[in-house]
């Protein structure tokens, strides 16, 4: 298990997401002010089980913003914080439960 604190901008122009979660358990949490993104792919991927995004920052993908591939996840979405994907803004394709604490936005631009 990884904890993750970005406080910088992390925002990637090739064929990449902005974050990749690498195990199960992994944590990220995006401070306030700071971006993560991809100009090519989904903003933040979490592809492992059991992953936890907290953002109080702003992800932006050209595809979702959040896409979670993993079995079981949570996404805390804190007030004033931003998800935003040109095709959604947040998309679940696994075989488990994702909670979605939403007390910002999420959106999609399409």
């Amino acid at each position: 298990m990884t904890d993750t604190i970005l406080t910088t901008d992390s925002f990637v122009t090739t064929d990449n997401y902005g974050f990749d979660f690498a195990a199960d358990n992994d944590t990220l949490t995006i401070e306030a002010g700071v971006l993560v993104g991809s100009s090519m792919r989904s903003g933040i991927n979490m592809g492992q089980s059991a992953n936890t995004l907290t953002n109080d920052g702003n992800v932006f993908g050209a595809q979702s913003g959040v896409q979670i591939r993993g079995l079981d996840g949570a996404i805390i979405n804190n007030i004033g914080a931003n998800i935003t994907g040109e095709f959604d803004g947040v998309t679940a394709g696994n075989n488990g439960f994702v909670t979605i604490t939403n007390h910002g936005t999420i959106w999609w631009v399409g």
